[in-house]
């Protein structure tokens, strides 16, 4: 399905200033002042394995397998303390990939309060990471139901200009932003997103999330691969995880409704991921189940029109926590969304600065 819309922030899940989804050190300080350096050394080994029946009733096998995903991050955390309650902050990380891909991941600067919470501005992460992490428990989930519909870098779920706005407390996290349009850009993304997630005391979080969008982007309907057509989208986002002993168990669900102006095309869809894991000495062994279903209706043979599942997977992963900074895993996972035999496995080193 064409990328469409697009929701952003940053979801900071912790009491602490550093943002939740990095690694960082302070590494220097002088009174009011502080700056923390953080990174990320990972290493990827994929393989892929399908194999289909053809319509003459012969078989198409095939393999592929490579170490294609070797990265390295590198972040900078600094922060002005400006009162007693509120400090100048400003954060940056940039991913270096052996293929030369590289990603600039986070740029911002805001206002934070211990209190009211952090306003940022700039490169966000999206803000549905307060709600899509709580069945993001066995490492490296190849096959997932998950789907935020388009970013402005695609899959990546980070976006310039954002004003965003987000508050963590003991037991609730919340989380709000606002995409600017990008007026020499060919999307024009505006969107508005957020998401919250309380923790219980008996070990049960749940959190909600909910994306509205608007986008001038696609092609018209008379192939004239003219970008005039605007989409709307209402998409919400609901998940669980339970702890208890040595168990973890979680679950996302999410639907949306997408359509653009005209009225030539509704697409609808229902995306959800269960998963279990099982902590044993270091080791943390557990499966996940994704389905991403689609329903299309249009008038061009661009879009698959009709119900359809895109993916049926199962995940098996374990995982090996050398130290609390590194890690090694592994994970095979199975996909029979369009009736093949469709295997992938991962095996992988992480370790954070």
């Amino acid at each position: 399905m064409k990328k469409t819309l697009t929701s952003i922030a940053v979801a900071c899940s912790l009491a602490t200033a550093v943002p939740a989804t990095v690694s960082a050190h302070e590494v220097y300080r002088d009174g009011a002042r502080s700056l923390h350096l953080g990174g990320r050394l990972f290493t990827l080994y994929q393989g892929y394995d399908e194999t289909k029946l053809n319509s003459d009733g012969t078989i198409n096998d095939t393999y592929e397998g490579n170490w294609s995903n070797m990265n390295a991050r590198i972040n900078v955390y600094g922060e002005r303390q400006l009162s007693a309650d509120l400090k100048f902050a400003g954060f940056f990380e940039r991913e270096f990939s052996a293929d030369e891909n590289d990603e600039q991941r986070a740029l911002w600067i805001g206002v934070e309060s211990q209190e009211y919470g952090r306003l940022t501005f700039g490169r966000e992460e999206n803000v549905l990471w307060n709600v899509r992490p709580m069945a993001d428990i066995v490492t490296e989930s190849i096959f997932d139901g998950r789907r935020i519909v388009g970013a402005q870098d695609g899959e990546n779920w980070w976006n310039d200009n954002t004003i965003a706005y987000k508050v963590w407390k003991e037991k609730f996290d919340f989380s709000a932003a606002y995409v600017l349009p990008d007026g020499n850009s060919k999307e024009g993304v505006t969107s508005f997103n957020m998401s919250g997630k309380y923790k219980t005391d008996f070990g049960l979080d749940i959190g909600l999330g909910y994306v509205y969008g608007r986008e001038k982007s696609g092609y018209s309907w008379d192939d004239s691969n003219s970008y005039n057509m605007n989409e709307t989208q209402h998409q919400y986002w609901a998940g669980l995880q339970y702890r208890i002993g040595s168990w973890t168990l979680g679950g996302v669900a999410s639907i949306a409704d997408i359509e653009d102006k005209s009225g030539h095309r509704q697409d609808e869809w229902f995306d959800f991921e269960v998963a279990a894991t099982y902590d044993i000495n270091q080791w943390t062994i557990g499966a996940v189940y994704a389905q991403r279903n689609t329903e299309e209706k249009g008038t061009t043979t661009d879009f698959k029109q009709g119900k359809y599942s895109e993916t049926d997977a199962i995940n098996y992963g374990a995982t090996y926590h050398v130290t609390d900074h590194f890690k090694i895993f592994g994970v095979l996972a199975f996909n029979d969304a369009d009736k093949s035999e469709d295997t992938k496995w991962h095996l992988g080193i992480e370790y954070y600065l």
